[in-house]
């Protein structure tokens, strides 16, 4: 008879174990002993066989994101089956199968963990345990969470700047092999570079920069940030009123650009930030010469624009005058004093303008045509401050309405009137030589057949005379007594 005990393989560690595995034995032995003494007779042999060595190999080391779940595959051999593995978690007490076999189970752990000895047994049928061999590391990766937040280090600049850039992303959380990707167009367009700051060059228009999180397990959405580019403006048209005359004003102008600040430099030391500046009230020769203007908007300086100024002495102003007042309908003529050498420029209202020393304005004048008329003498280039006359030119008051008494008789009081005409004067004319200036006149107070007859009447109002209004008296003869 042959009796094979157990081998140095069996786990020591557990006491308990241990304990069950000699009582085994002994029961064995003596179970042994009577069958021996019961077939000594016949020779019968008892032979007792342990099973292979319980191993357990435990593999499947790999790497997750986070929320995900791994595999880990525990390879089992020897012992009495059905074999039990427990691990963090989960356990299976009823495995089976062709040796090798490999057990699997899912694990998803909240961060990197070791599966080995120290987190996973293998027992067999009998409760025997062993020792599991290999290791599975389960490596997780963390996910990218959004930056909340993209930089730049330079915005609002000129478009001549030149020069970099920094691009910086801030705020959520970079995953595990995650790197800040940055793009134009859109979030995940135009791919321009990676990290965090990226060094790029300054763009030369108005760029809206994207920057995510891409690592291993996800990419984010993006934060953006604009970097304003703004535009240079045009050199400003710069302009004087010149060629002007020693002792008159000598001013610059510019044209108007929208949002600009104005920067001038001119002989003399002359300096303004006013888009049209006055040099001087009293100009110098010395201030003749190139003066130049820049218009900044936004921080932006433009090229200069430039005019070149003339200061030359001037003639004295002309007098002006005129004809008036006139009446309306009436001839309204202008004066002005002679100046030796000079050409004449009129203005006044109306839009009124004329070259002639002495024009007439209108044969016809109309109240529009009233106000004041200036004129300038130019010598040589040189205007001379202006001369200035005033014109009025009055209405025509309309005709007044004639009246009189009759038909009255030949001895009876003749009287005519007139409708009143606010601030006129009157003049009546009338048979037999009639005149009179009073409004409500009386002819005679004892009247004629020759005063009978048209009479007529007008009103004047600030020496403008209405036409006539007429009234015709009748003056009828007594006729004698029956």
């Amino acid at each position: 008879m042959k009796t094979h005990l157990p081998t140095a393989g069996i786990n020591q560690k557990n006491h308990n174990t241990m304990k069950k595995f000699l009582l085994i034995i002994v029961a064995l032995t003596l179970l042994l002993g009577a069958a021996i003494q019961s077939n000594a007779q016949t020779g019968c042999t008892v032979t007792l066989t342990q099973p292979a060595q319980l191993n357990g190999v435990i593999s499947g080391t790999t790497a997750i994101c986070s929320g995900s779940s791994a595999t880990i595959t525990v390879t089992l051999s020897g012992g009495t089956q059905p074999w039990s593995v427990t691990w963090p978690g989960g356990s299976n007490t009823n495995i089976s199968g062709t040796e090798p076999y490999a057990f699997t189970f899912q694990v998803s752990p909240t961060s990197t963990t070791t599966y080995d000895f120290s987190n996973i047994t293998v027992t067999d049928s009998h409760a025997c345990s062993c020792t599991p061999t290999g290791s599975a590391i389960v490596t997780v990766k963390t996910l990218s969470i959004a930056p909340t937040s993209a930089l730049s280090s330079a915005d609002n600049f000129c478009t001549d700047a030149g020069g970099t850039l920094d691009l910086t992303a801030s705020g959520g959380t970079m995953g595990t092999g995650a790197v800040v990707k940055w793009y134009t167009g859109s979030c995940g367009g135009t791919l321009i570079g990676s990290g965090s700051p990226l060094n790029i060059s300054k763009p030369t228009t108005t760029t809206t920069y994207y920057a995510l999180y891409e690592g291993d397990c996800n990419t984010t959405t993006c934060a953006s940030v604009t970097v304003t580019v703004k535009t240079i403006p045009p050199a400003p048209t710069a302009g004087n009123n010149g060629p002007v005359c020693v002792g008159s004003t000598l001013s610059l102008t510019a044209s108007t650009i929208s949002g600009a600040t104005y920067a001038w430099t001119g002989p003399n030391g002359f300096t303004s930030s006013d888009q049209n500046p006055t040099v001087s009230t009293s100009a110098t020769t010395a201030m003749a010469g190139t003066y130049s203007v820049t218009a900044t908007v936004s921080g932006c300086t433009s090229p200069a624009g430039t005019t070149s100024v003339t200061v030359n002495t001037i003639p004295a102003a002309p007098t002006a005058g005129n004809n008036g007042p006139v009446c309306v309908g009436s001839t309204l003529n202008l004066t002005a004093s002679e100046v030796s050498g000079a050409t004449y420029t009129w203005t006044g209202p109306n839009g009124f303008t004329s070259s002639d020393q002495n024009p007439t304005v209108s044969t016809s004048a109309t109240t529009a045509m009233a106000g004041t008329y200036s004129v300038t003498a130019t010598v040589s280039g040189c205007t001379s401050p202006a001369g200035t006359t005033s014109v009025t030119v009055n209405t025509i008051p309309a005709a007044p309405t004639a009246g009189n008494n009759g038909p009255v008789c030949v001895g009876s009081t003749l009287s005519l009137t007139a409708s009143e005409v606010s601030g006129a004067t009157y003049a009546w004319t009338g048979p037999d030589g009639f005149t009179s200036s009073a409004q409500n006149p009386t002819v005679s107070s004892s009247a004629t057949t020759a005063m009978a007859g048209t009479y007529s009447v007008t009103a004047t109002v600030n020496g403008c005379t209405s036409p006539a209004g007429t009234t015709s008296v009748t003056v009828n003869t007594i006729p004698a007594a029956p």
